[in-house]
């Protein structure tokens, strides 16, 4: 069974479309982890800030 130009480029657009998802998904997901990862390192000063005046 061959496809349609139509139908070809009906599917190369729903293609772009799920790898925009995709690709917007894991930036968010990035920002997310970066915002985390300063949270804990400005823990681990602390942390170690504290450690050092006792």
């Amino acid at each position: 069974m061959s496809l349609t130009n139509e139908q070809i480029e009906e599917q190369l657009l729903q293609l772009a479309d799920a790898l925009a998802q995709v690709s917007e998904m894991t930036a968010t997901a990035f920002e997310e982890r970066d915002k985390d990862l300063e949270a804990l390192k400005e823990k681990v000063a602390a942390l170690e800030a504290k450690a050092g005046g006792e």
